[in-house]
């Protein structure tokens, strides 16, 4: 009973604080513009920032998406020559019961490389047409 009592006041006390943190920690600072003239100019500016930086170097984005992708390519055939050692084992070891339930397994695994290598060439080919544009 004692022990219940304690809980609840060390809550209380906690919220208490968070509440009062909350309420006087933030400030009122407002980063915003306030005039409509300047947010209108502001609007004018980033256009035209954006109108002279139009082009895209696609090279420099592949090289560094490429990386990414070699790294997620490399985890996902590492994980598929481990998924399938496992079913194999699996099979060998296994009565006839569960040789049917890994037979099932497989379909799903066969699944998972075609998407695996599938994916890779379809980001291959969204590269090549983007190099091209």
């Amino acid at each position: 009973m004692l022990n219940n009592n304690i809980k609840t006041k060390t809550k209380i006390i906690i919220m208490i604080i968070l509440a009062t943190i909350t309420i006087f920690g933030i400030g009122n600072k407002v980063y915003a513009e306030t005039s409509v003239s300047s947010i209108f100019s502001g609007g004018r500016e980033f256009i035209e920032q954006g109108k002279s930086n139009a082009g895209i170097d696609t090279t420099a984005i592949a090289k560094d998406l490429g990386g990414i992708g070699q790294v997620f390519l490399v985890i996902g055939i590492g994980t598929a020559v481990g998924v399938g050692m496992y079913l194999g084992f699996k099979y060998m070891t296994s009565g006839a019961d569960e040789k049917a339930k890994v037979k099932e397994r497989l379909i799903y695994y066969a699944v998972a490389i075609v998407l695996l290598v599938s994916a890779v060439g379809v980001t291959k080919i969204i590269v090549s047409i983007g190099d091209s544009i």
